[in-house]
């Protein structure tokens, strides 16, 4: 996302469509969701210690929301990639093959 484009909609969507994700009930999830015609991944972690007294009367959570175009688009980029090396490999040894018996 561009600057521009940080006014935080998707995330007043979420928080008008789905209240119970920003419940503090010490549960944590990943998934995908659909927000303003996009897909987007959010993920919800509870913050906690080992140390009691570190975390005493402190019920944190971490929330990250994310376009799935950002998690799939460098995959599909790599994927390409490798489709057109194999493809090129192909086509050269083909080439060599032919030009050996012929």
């Amino acid at each position: 996302l561009s600057p521009a484009n940080h006014d935080h909609r998707a995330l007043r969507e979420l928080a008008k469509k789905e209240q119970s994700i920003f419940a503090n009930d010490g549960a944590s999830f990943t998934r995908k969701i659909k927000l303003g015609g996009d897909q987007w991944m959010i993920s919800k972690s509870p913050i906690s210690a080992k140390t009691p007294v570190v975390t005493a009367g402190i019920d944190w959570q971490i929330i990250t929301l994310m376009p799935v175009t950002d998690v799939t688009n460098p995959i599909i980029e790599g994927r390409d990639i490798a489709i057109i090396v194999a493809v090129i490999t192909i086509v050269v040894f083909c080439a060599i093959c032919a030009g050996l018996l012929f």
